[in-house]
């Protein structure tokens, strides 16, 4: 009997092992996966940040938004819209009392932290002088000298805004290219799809 149980013993923490295991190399696969995607991705800014250097012509994209004088757009994506929102839930701690039927907590309730949520999916656009959301719910839109700093990854950006009270986040493609033509943008008048002599683009 102990010999079976010793056995099974074995065996079960043999398959936890493996489990275990099993999944920090899938970890490890998805981190390797997430940092060659992101050297690529610098690459991609890279090469085009070169392109820009040598022709110092931006694309200009047609599209059917609506366009201040002197305004283009220069790169656009599918897109979803994230806020930090309180989901209205409390967790309950301390000591649960039922009386008459109602429960009742001692020791009271802490509030749930905000949750980074899904607002709205839609189309993010960067034109030289904003960076805009059109939405099927929400709609944003933020002037370049109103932003104070964007934090991209390879598939999102996070765009602090004098204009929001919190960080938008934003669902996107190449985020090194969104980050990288707003600080262009931030910092040079630029009016046409050809960046200025003497500007520097890097």
């Amino acid at each position: 009997m102990n010999t079976i149980s010793t056995i099974c013993f074995l065996l079960i923490a043999g398959l936890v092992f493996l489990v275990i295991w099993s999944s920090k190399i899938e970890k490890r696969k998805q981190d390797e996966a997430k940092y060659i995607e992101a050297t690529k991705a610098k690459s991609r800014f890279k090469d085009f940040i070169l392109s820009l250097q040598r022709n110092r012509i931006l694309p200009e994209l047609n599209t059917s938004i609506n366009l201040h004088q002197k305004e283009f757009v220069c790169m656009m994506s599918e897109s979803e819209i994230y806020e930090f929102k309180n989901p209205g839930q409390k967790l309950y701690v301390g000591t649960k009392v039922n009386i008459a039927g109602i429960p009742i907590y001692l020791g009271g309730s802490q509030a749930v932290k905000d949750q980074l949520t899904m607002v709205s999916k839609g189309d993010i656009y960067m034109t030289n002088k904003r960076i805009i959301f059109i939405g099927s719910v929400r709609s944003w839109e933020c002037k370049h000298s109103e932003v104070i700093h964007i934090n991209n990854n390879i598939d999102l950006i996070t765009v602090n805004c004098s204009n929001s009270q919190k960080p938008i986040t934003f669902c996107v493609k190449n985020g090194f290219f969104w980050e990288g033509l707003n600080k262009l943008f931030t910092q040079t008048n630029v009016e046409t799809a050809r960046i200025p002599d003497g500007v520097c683009v890097a």
